[in-house]
């Protein structure tokens, strides 16, 4: 068996079978000289594009790759320590056996199983000293298995781990794929998990550092908070976005509402109080790292931590700042043995994250939460797998990139990735793995954060209409003192409701322009987590239009104004089409008539006036008896607004209209609509103040 690993591109002096290949030109000036070194290297050759080494050379030719700076492969470098220290050492009974927590492989000299080695046992590395491979105890099944492969012997003793370990990776990738787990308490819990949840918090614990990868909707925050209560491993720092700090911290006390939370803003140095849970977004991490140190925590959860798969990795020596390997005890640059490394990476939130985890201690728990693990390529799994200890499991970075994206363009032995992925750090579920676990319809209230300058603004437009309303209040109060003519305050109160109506209206219209931006982050980011359709619903046709132009290449619109025949067609390309995942259109113009199964999420950009215009809207995308599936509706609200009130006044009016449809009690026909409740709220909000 010969194995060539040429690549003349990275290394210009490579390993072929039994042969060394150089590939190199010097500088014009400098061409004799070169030649005469090649020459002078003991069995060279010349084949018309290579010069050619017999293997015993190999010390000379490294010698000769240092004097002209030449690129080396890890196998030639390898080449020369084995000529170095092979049959200086004692050899094991067995080519393969255990010492302390390592596996020692050794094998006289063959340029095949030194080509193959890394691609078969992950983590392992040659100790020249030694003159052996050493790999990680939990590479021990991949170690057996390059042994029965190239004939070698194994150690009795550990043979009987192969079964083990295999049964073992068989448990835990059926784990991952559970959709259920037995009941079991979790004290402070106020809302039951769900069976599949049951099964995440399960694995979690016992694989300890894990990649949380359920599509959204499906509750990662509810599995990963659980799997910390249950393990006792308060305090818990959880990294974010910055706008998701408040809607983490309302989830957690959701389900646990004891839960001591305490919400980092700003990047000044201070004093953390004692907390159960400490949410902090990725912009201050690294510049509230040392707070956060002297806080104290056991666990660590990263939301939407493919936010971290970026940055290049750099280790120096702490005393001279020369650049070393991760795992350097000595330093070229100054000298020193026994050194201190310091690592960082090239990208702020990725370093400060990183470096958040490397503080626990290996059996802490570190759980990364992300719909979408990867984007494009498998290299974007490399920092995440780093950052949660596992990524010697598949051999250090440069043999996982070898493995599965060798040119970072391409993706190759995917289905081999997954299954070792699931084998020991890796969950992942799709809604429609567990859509008969989940309610037909679920309401998702999603926060539009707004800044401090928007929250000014809308404070200052809802307190000029809250005083308007109550000063119309007042003097009606004194006017119907006055004059009694039932007639004129009919007409009256006809036109003052139109003018309050339009100013809450344009205090509705004011909250939708100041979380656009926000809610086009959302739904970048749901986009950007998984391969889902969606629905976008609004009120204002502006807004649609933004949306459809926003997303158009993957998107098709429905308004009021279009004819029967191109909304047909809209609905058509949205449930045929691939590429289509947005369906964006005005409530009142798609609420009815449009079959949309195709999507299980809908999202409310905007809020109607009577709860059966959202519940119809959702309607359109439930699952049929020929595609059964449930629904999930988000509804993109901005905290400290209009928006909560309104939302809160549609979900008791649900209540008052699903009561009636099941006939256990009379609608009160005298209650108030929706916008009355709304005018009258503002009207006695001016009053109080």
């Amino acid at each position: 068996m010969s194995v060539m690993l040429q690549d003349p591109q990275r290394h210009l002096i490579w390993l072929d079978g039994e042969h060394i290949r150089l590939l190199f030109k010097p500088k014009f000036n400098e061409f004799d000289k070169f030649l005469k070194e090649v020459r002078a290297v003991d069995g060279r050759s010349w084949d018309g594009k290579h010069n050619i080494f017999p293997l015993k050379s190999a010390a000379d030719v490294r010698s000769l790759a240092e004097a002209w700076d030449i690129p080396v492969s890890p196998e030639v470098e390898l080449l020369e320590a084995w000529n170095t220290y092979v049959g200086m050492v004692q050899r094991g009974e067995y080519n393969v056996h255990m010492q302390n927590k390592s596996v020692v492989i050794t094998f006289d000299y063959n340029a095949t199983l030194i080509s193959v080695i890394h691609h078969y046992v992950p983590g392992v590395s040659w100790k020249g000293s030694l003159g052996v491979y050493k790999a990680p105890e939990e590479s021990v099944n991949e170690a057996i298995k390059f042994a029965h492969e190239f004939e070698l012997t194994v150690d009795p003793e550990i043979e009987a781990r192969i079964q083990k370990a295999v049964d073992d990776a068989k448990e835990l990738y059926e784990h991952s794929t559970l959709l259920y787990w037995e009941h079991f308490d979790i004290p402070g819990l106020v809302k039951p998990l769900r069976p599949y949840q049951r099964a995440a918090v399960a694995y979690i614990r016992r694989v300890r550092r894990c990649i949380l990868a359920d599509q959204p909707g499906l509750g990662k925050t509810a599995e990963s908070i659980s799997t910390v209560i249950l393990d006792e491993s308060l305090p818990v720092v959880v990294v974010c976005k910055n706008r998701l700090k408040e809607t983490l911290r309302e989830d957690f006390l959701d389900f646990y509402p004891n839960l001591n939370i305490t919400i980092l803003n700003g990047g000044r140095r201070q004093e953390i109080p004692k907390s159960d849970v400490v949410i902090v977004n990725y912009d201050i991490a690294s510049q509230r790292r040392e707070d956060l140190l002297e806080h104290g925590f056991n666990a660590l959860i990263v939301d939407e931590s493919h936010y971290i798969k970026n940055g290049k990795k750099r280790s120096t020596c702490t005393g001279c700042g020369h650049k070393v390997n991760s795992n350097a005890v000595n330093c070229k640059g100054c000298g020193k043995t026994g050194i201190k490394v310091n690592t960082r990476w090239g990208v702020r939130r990725t370093d400060a994250v990183m470096r958040l985890s490397m503080s626990l201690p290996p059996e802490a728990l570190v759980l990364l939460l992300t719909g979408t693990p990867i984007n494009i390529r498998p290299g974007e799994l490399v920092r995440q797998l780093e950052c949660i200890d596992r990524l010697d499991i598949f051999g250090g970075e440069w043999r996982f990139r070898k493995r599965y994206c060798p040119d970072n363009k391409t993706a190759l032995n995917l289905q081999e990735l997954n299954t070792k992925l699931r084998e020991n750090c890796f969950i992942r579920r799709k809604t429609s793995d567990v859509y008969g676990q989940l309610p037909p319809i679920q309401n998702s209230i999603q926060r539009m954060v707004l800044t401090d300058d928007q929250i000014k603004r809308y404070k200052e437009i809802e307190n000029d209409i809250v005083e308007y309303l109550a000063d119309k209040a007042r003097q009606k109060a004194i006017d119907m003192g006055e004059d009694h003519d039932a007639a004129y305050w009919q007409k009256r109160n006809a036109v003052e409701r139109a003018e309050a109506l339009l100013r809450v209206n344009a205090l509705r219209g004011a909250v939708v322009d100041l979380k656009y931006e926000a809610m086009l982050e959302w739904i970048d980011t749901f986009l950007e987590t998984g391969d889902e359709p969606i629905l976008l619903f609004a009120e204002r046709i502006k807004v649609v239009e933004g949306i459809y132009e926003r997303y158009r290449e993957m998107a098709v619109k429905v308004r009021g104004d279009i004819t029967n025949e191109q909304a047909l067609e809209a609905t058509h390309t949205f449930q045929e089409q691939d590429w289509c995942r947005v369906f964006a259109a005005n409530i009142s113009s798609a609420k009815e008539g449009f079959t949309l199964t195709k999507a299980s999420h809908v999202a409310f950009l905007e809020l109607m006036f009577a709860p059966t215009d959202h519940s119809q809207a959702v309607s359109r995308c439930y699952g049929r008896t020929n595609d059964p599936h449930g629904a999930t509706a988000y509804y993109l609200l901005a905290p400290g607004t209009i928006d909560y009130d309104q939302y809160r006044l549609l979900q008791e009016r649900q209540k008052v209209v699903d009561a009636v449809t099941d006939g256990s009690m009379e609608l009160d026909e005298k209650q108030l609509s929706i916008e009355d409740q709304l005018i009258k709220m503002l009207e006695a909000r001016g009053s109080n103040g």
